[in-house]
């Protein structure tokens, strides 16, 4: 693990992050490890924007396999500040998919909407899923037994949709049913 400080923001970068990033460039055959590298940079920096705009103290940035993850000082007051905040990520790669579309390059314009789409999924380590909690814990309803029937359902519907359109790439797969064991064994 490296721990990086920069003023007030401390950056972590875990052997996952570099796992998950050589596996992505060894894996890597259309040449798209580039464009999708930059596709979650755009992601995260929709996240960083909405702090900046409502206000929200970043304390610490950490680079793990599953991503990347924002740690704020203070609990977020309240939560449409929470939601505008996680749904700011994937607004931004659906910003940018739109202007990649209208330069024709399709290649990074679907990228950007499959990693917008990828993030509004309900599995609670991605933005839907952390959307998702804050609404049931804002309504009182019981997070852990929602999540892991929402998870399920949302993986099961995934992967059938991706066999309908012939999605024939065994690790997207494998990252759906993994979300979903972690979400209800962990």
């Amino acid at each position: 693990m490296i721990t990086i400080k920069t003023g007030r923001v401390k950056i972590v970068l875990k052997f996952g992050f570099f796992l998950a990033t050589a596996l992505l460039c060894l894996t890597d055959k259309g040449g798209l490890a580039l464009c999708m590298m930059c596709s979650c940079v755009i992601h995260e920096i929709g996240h960083i924007t909405a702090t900046v705009l409502c206000n929200v103290k970043i304390e610490k940035i950490i680079f793990d396999f599953g991503g990347i993850k924002m740690v704020s000082e203070c609990k977020i007051k309240s939560i449409s500040t929470d939601i505008f905040v996680l749904l700011s990520g994937p607004f931004f790669n659906m910003l940018s998919a739109l202007f990649y579309y209208h330069l024709e390059c399709y290649t990074a314009f679907s990228v950007n909407l499959i990693l917008a789409l990828f993030n509004l999924l309900p599995f609670s380590t991605l933005d839907g899923g952390a959307i998702l909690k804050k609404l049931l814990e804002y309504f009182c309803i019981n997070t852990d037994f929602v999540l892991k029937v929402t998870s399920i359902l949302s993986a099961i519907t995934v992967c059938v949709m991706m066999y309908y359109f012939s999605v024939n790439n065994i690790l997207i797969y494998g990252v759906i049913i993994f979300l979903m064991v972690c979400e209800i064994f962990y």
